[in-house]
């Protein structure tokens, strides 16, 4: 082999390598967006002090590409503290450029936003509104 084959090997090493991402990893990237798509539909002064319990798992109703992920926070309005459970399923895609995943429905207090059996729930405002700020929590730091 010559030079330039080895360096085209090294190269395409390091691209597969940086696009990997474990599933332990993907799943705090959906733990983030969950607890902002949450966040935002909370009562105004409502914000989620901690996250206390996590569950993540492939979505049993939707399967395979879909993944559920259920947390328990602490909603704080800065006087009380209160447990609450939210529910998020991601649709989502591993492959060799990472991980890539999208809202599909967020549940907290007995309200469903985003989709379900494939139709966008409320408004479009909405639902935009959530897939940006879902968006933007899974790429938080």
């Amino acid at each position: 082999m010559t030079m330039r084959h080895y360096t085209w090997i090294a190269l395409a090493s390091v691209f597969v390598l940086t696009g990997c991402m474990s599933r332990e990893q993907a799943d705090m990237r959906l733990q983030n967006g969950c607890a902002a798509g949450a966040e935002a539909f909370m009562e105004e002064g409502h914000k989620i002090k901690e996250v206390k319990d996590h569950i993540f798992r492939d979505s049993p109703d939707l399967g395979s590409g879909y993944r559920e992920v259920r947390l328990t926070v602490v909603d704080s309005d800065g006087w009380y503290d209160a447990d609450k459970e939210i529910r998020c399923i991601f649709a989502e895609n591993f492959n060799f450029m990472g991980h890539t995943a999208t809202i599909y429905q967020l549940k907290m207090d007995e309200k469903t936003w985003g989709m379900e059996n494939k139709e966008i729930l409320g408004s479009m405002e909405e639902h935009l509104k959530l897939t940006e700020i879902v968006e933007q929590g899974m790429n938080r730091p």
